[in-house]
């Protein structure tokens, strides 16, 4: 309701609206359930494997911390690449100021 009342006075908060930042936090909620996913299965099989000396278990385990990682991994490459490019437009955009 504070939005709608005055919008140009909060900045951009006010000016994207509260559905921007519903998405916003969807998605880093999303990105966030898949690893904690790995880590719980991760767990829990580890927890089985090491009471009943299963190895079955303790492949699978392995194979849940390897999907933890190589999602981490992907995730963090993605965002480095994000950056470069905000890094490159800022750049340019800095350039054209100058002219």
């Amino acid at each position: 309701t504070m939005g709608s009342a005055m919008p140009a006075e909060m900045g951009a908060a006010g000016l994207l609206g509260g559905g921007f930042f519903t998405v916003f936090y969807l998605v880093f909620a999303l990105l966030y359930f898949f690893p904690t996913l790995f880590l719980y299965r991760y767990s829990k099989r580890m927890k089985t494997a090491l009471a009943s000396n299963d190895q079955e278990y303790l492949a699978d385990s392995f194979k849940n911390l390897k999907s933890l990682f190589k999602f981490l991994g992907i995730l963090t490459a993605i965002l480095i690449g994000f950056y470069v490019l905000i890094i490159i437009v800022g750049m340019i955009g800095g350039f054209f100021a100058m002219m």
